[in-house]
């Protein structure tokens, strides 16, 4: 360090001071009297001794700032926060102190998600200043206000500081870096239906990679949870300032009626910050980035039973349903004895293909039927999930003549107009 040369250098020209005052009493004596002898020798130590004093002098001068009193400053980023929102504490002192402090009274009230310490000795135009700074990023257990006890740093305590705590974040303040949204678009859904849960990010300073966004999750209720991807990112306003919004869409299908809440959205990760000086901070500004944990409002859905005047055998419910024949050959072309295939194609907007019931083709008299292994397919799209399913029937007449197949019918529930069709 470089108080330890300065000592170093002061040392040094002590032992030089006096090993030139040595050389003088050890001048040859056969060109001096006694008495010259005695006052060359008197003269050489005192002459020793008044150099000594100037360098223990200048030793003293050299030290004094490091025996002055340390003062020691408590230093917060925001003192009103939002419960799982990150802040910064710091603390300062204008001394330099080796090792880590005890802040064990912190973890009562408060998560310790990040931890930092910086030491500097600055020298300017001859004045010495030391600094030590421990940075801690902590997250607050529960609402309220909370009262930041005392920190001891040797003989040095700082002032308590209270925060105030917030239940939830602290959505559409213009203020916040990271805001998280969740929404449902519609206020109630059918049993075994498919609705849209979206979560949407806006951030106004970049995140790092490490940084996560929770998926949906239920607090009360049952249901299938899938994504969808993401919309293109955008700019939007959020009171007059600009965001970054990411969109992320899920479809959830419900397994039982009641009230389906979600638990909120949490978002953890650590954001750019301008740079902003913390008070008697001897490095200058604070650390560029920053950690932080913010949490989306709640939202919550109605999910309605099956409807009693639904006469279906199978309940399906979907914004559309429809059924297709598909034959390999003309009707008309067909000959006795050839196989002739018919694939039954049943279609539905808003169910996944494994909901839907087995669909059968009714043979007439004279028809032979080998059904193949039912396929399912499902397309997702922004909007949910089409599934589909293709039951492919192959059909042997034994004679000639005509031949008619029994209409299919099968009932389904239009959510979107809460009809039967």
């Amino acid at each position: 360090m470089v108080i330890i040369n300065l000592f170093n250098v002061a040392k040094q020209h002590l032992i030089s001071m006096l090993q030139r005052g040595n050389k003088v009493i050890d001048a040859p004596a056969s060109r001096m009297t006694d008495s010259t002898l005695e006052y060359l020798s008197m003269r050489s130590y005192a002459g020793v001794w008044e150099q000594g004093l100037l360098a223990i002098f200048f030793l003293f001068i050299l030290f004094f700032p490091l025996i002055s009193a340390a003062e020691l400053n408590l230093s917060i980023d925001r003192a009103e926060i939002s419960i799982d929102e990150a802040f910064e504490l710091s603390i300062i002192s204008n001394s330099a102190i080796s090792g880590d402090i005890d802040i064990s009274q912190l973890q009562q009230d408060f998560e310790i998600l990040d931890r930092q310490k910086q030491s500097s000795v600055r020298i300017i135009n001859g004045n010495i200043t030391q600094s030590s700074i421990w940075t801690y990023t902590l997250v607050a257990k529960h609402a309220g206000k909370i009262i930041i006890p005392a920190i001891t740093v040797g003989s040095e305590a700082t002032k308590e500081r209270e925060i105030t705590v917030k239940e939830g974040a602290t959505q559409g303040n213009g203020n916040q870096d990271i805001i998280v949204e969740a929404e449902i678009e519609q206020k109630s859904a059918y049993v075994q239906g498919q609705f849209i849960y979206i979560q949407r990010l806006l951030f106004a300073k970049p995140f790092r990679n490490n940084s996560t966004l929770t998926r949906p999750r239920l607090k009360k209720g049952r249901a299938d949870i899938e994504p969808l991807g993401n919309t293109p990112e955008r700019i939007v306003k959020r009171n007059g300032r600009d965001y970054h919004m990411l969109t992320r869409r899920f479809v959830i299908i419900p397994q039982e009626s009641g009230k389906l809440e979600f638990a909120p959205t949490l978002f953890s990760g650590t954001i750019r910050r301008s740079n902003q000086r913390l008070p008697n901070n001897q490095f200058g500004f604070s650390s560029r980035a920053r950690r932080v944990r913010v949490r989306s409002n709640k939202v919550s859905i109605e999910i309605k039973p099956r409807p009693a005047e639904f006469t279906g055998k199978d309940w399906i419910v979907a914004k559309d349903f429809s059924l297709h024949l598909n034959w390999s050959a003309p009707l008309d072309k067909i000959e006795a004895g050839k196989p002739v295939s018919v694939v039954l194609a049943a279609i539905a907007d808003g169910q996944r293909a494994e909901q839907l019931p087995e669909i059968n083709l009714q043979a007439p008299a004279g028809i032979k039927l080998y059904p193949e292994k039912t396929t399912f397919t499902n397309e997702r799209n922004l909007d949910g999930i089409i599934g589909t399913m293709n039951k492919r029937i192959v059909l042997v007449s034994t004679g000639g003549g005509e031949f008619e197949i029994p209409e299919i019918s099968i009932p389904w529930w239009n959510s979107k107009t809460n009809k039967q069709e």
